[in-house]
């Protein structure tokens, strides 16, 4: 289907509405000016995309599966070398200090791939193939386990998965004391009734994850988003909230109780029966919130 720039804005403003990925799939977006349009988590797959123009455009985590491309697209050299990765044969290739930062991997084939090194903050690694050749940093391994495989608590308690992609994991009532989560994508995630006290979320995205009676106490949160975000019941005892963003999210019977909240934000939260006692509010937005049934003093 042939789309222009109005479609395909269309199509990216509804998507973020109805919290999806814009899926341009097939698409023949051939010689359109995508120029500076915020494409992240777009799926191309298939899709022409020959002699478009995507100067200046946002294309973090963008799916190039089978997407068609060539010396007349104008795009960062950055995504041409995630097109090659996900479509071409890279067994045994040295794909060492690459960037794939924020690159969409899912589904390729790393066998005997030599990612020493590599740039491979918030990657996508879900059914991506490895094996004994596949050389990659600890971390990383660990984080394609996550993703990939069951996992035992005690392999990933106190570990450092910072900036790693791990949205839609299912991590319900796990022990993940002193786990470092600094700037992760848990967007989606399952945190149920997980022992995440002593944890760091700081600058984590957390928007529409599940942390139902989760245990935060004493938690590094700032910054971090929890956008959509359900907390009902969770605990937040004396965690660091500084300039955490909670919009939208379900705050019903959750204990904040000499938590530090300062600069952060609580637009259309939902705050029936929080226990917002002894914490720090200073500066904190509460647009839209009502505070009648919540736990003040």
């Amino acid at each position: 289907m042939r789309l222009s720039r109005q479609n395909v804005e269309q199509i990216v403003r509804q998507a973020r509405a109805e919290n999806t990925r814009p899926d341009f799939s097939n698409s023949d977006l051939s010689g359109v000016d995508l120029s500076w349009i915020d494409l992240s988590w777009a799926i191309l797959d298939g899709a022409d995309i020959r002699s478009s123009n995507f100067k200046g455009a946002t294309l973090f985590g963008i799916s190039l599966w089978t997407t068609k491309l060539d010396e007349t697209t104008v795009i960062e050299e950055k995504w041409c070398t995630v097109w090659r990765v996900v479509n071409e044969d890279v067994t045994g290739k040295d794909l060492r200090a690459i960037d794939l930062r924020f690159a969409d991997l899912s589904g390729a084939n790393l066998c005997g791939a030599d990612l020493r090194t590599a740039k491979l903050e918030l990657v996508d690694f879900r059914n991506t193939t490895i094996d004994q050749k596949t050389q990659m940093d600890e971390k990383w391994r660990l984080v394609w386990q996550i993703v990939n495989q069951p996992i035992d608590d005690a392999e990933v308690r106190g570990k450092d998965v910072s900036f790693a992609n791990l949205s839609e994991v299912n991590f319900s009532g796990k022990d993940l004391f002193g786990t470092n989560f600094t700037g992760t994508n848990l967007r989606d995630a399952n945190l149920s009734k997980a022992t995440l006290s002593g944890a760091f979320f700081n600058s984590a995205s957390l928007i529409w994850a599940d942390l139902y009676q989760a245990d935060l106490t004493r938690t590094d949160l700032s910054q971090a988003n929890f956008c959509r975000a359900n907390l009902e019941g969770a605990s937040l005892i004396g965690a660091d909230g500084r300039k955490a963003n909670f919009s939208n999210a379900n705050l019903k019977n959750a204990s904040l109780k000499w938590a530090n909240l300062e600069g952060a934000t609580f637009t259309k939260a939902q705050l029936e029966g929080t226990d917002l006692r002894e914490a720090n509010l200073t500066g904190v937005n509460v647009e839209g919130v009502e505070f009648e049934q919540a736990l003040l003093y």
